[in-house]
């Protein structure tokens, strides 16, 4: 009974730690980074990315790299929220790398963004940006409605 209620507390305080660490790293990309930025929209076209990240000043272009390297960091927080999610909700544990897709799909958007914002160069790789965003958005949405429906059901099972 001892070690049940330590792995939860420990699960509990690391779900917490990761909570409070994604709100704070959101907040400081908020700040830093200019408005309408490309990792929030749902969609873009390659045209659309190509002149807003052009069109920001150079003070912009700075603060959104700045915030993108925070982004590095709020991948991880919600990769490692969801992951948890899924080893508790999930039953089937081969579906756990599920839980990785929206956190890689936006590492290589986040990845495509920060060398243009340091290079100021785009190269043939910028045409598959519009597709890796709208999947990394279809896969989380996707995610958090299938974990949402199982930790209803998982709630009313054990109540």
């Amino acid at each position: 009974m001892g070690s049940a209620t330590s792995k939860k507390s420990l699960l509990s305080k690391k779900v917490i730690i990761l909570v409070v660490s994604l709100i704070l790293t959101g907040i400081v990309m908020r700040v830093l980074s200019p408005a309408k930025k490309l990792d929030s929209r749902l969609y873009y076209t390659y045209e659309q990315a190509t002149l807003y990240l052009e069109g920001l000043t150079e003070i912009e272009k700075q603060n959104y790299f700045y915030g993108e390297l925070f982004d590095f960091w709020f991948m991880v927080n919600y990769t490692w929220l969801l992951f948890l999610a899924f080893r508790k909700f999930v039953p089937n544990k081969k579906y756990v790398v599920v839980a990785f897709g929206p956190g890689i799909l936006d590492l290589f958007e986040t990845g495509l963004i920060t060398h243009y914002l340091n290079s100021r160069e785009f190269n043939s790789a910028y045409q598959f940006l519009p597709a890796i965003s709208f999947f990394k958005w279809l896969l989380g949405f996707l995610i958090l409605l299938s974990l949402g429906r199982k930790i209803i059901f998982w709630r009313r099972a054990n109540y």
